[in-house]
């Protein structure tokens, strides 16, 4: 999950049979509603996710029980994903944040 402009964004992640989802949701809590939203390219979990210059970045993650390096970035104004470059390893389950305008990855599980 991600905040971006007030709203609560939340990415992919499993089902109740443990397959991967495409699935893209944002929560408006002024409105207390839940907005179905453009899928991701690829099922995906595990990634991480967070919000920088009004995008939102879902990094890493699990696809068909890979580990994966892949960059996806989702802007709200066109409602798309573009895929940006890979990072320089396969990770999963990365706590990553925003800070003087950089994304940091943090207590990722890794596979080289």
């Amino acid at each position: 999950m991600a905040s971006l402009h007030g709203m609560l964004y939340v990415v992919g992640g499993h089902d109740s049979n443990k397959e991967d989802m495409v699935a893209v949701e944002r929560y408006d809590p002024r409105k207390r509603q839940w907005t179905r939203l453009a899928d991701l390219p690829e099922p995906r979990a595990q990634m991480g996710l967070t919000s920088l210059d009004g995008l939102l970045y879902a990094v890493g993650g699990w696809q068909d029980r890979v580990v994966t390096d892949t960059v996806y970035v989702y802007n709200p104004a066109r409602n798309s994903w573009r895929s940006v470059e890979d990072v320089p390893f396969r990770l999963r389950g990365a706590a990553i944040c925003v800070l003087q305008g950089h994304l940091y990855l943090a207590g990722m599980l890794r596979s080289l």
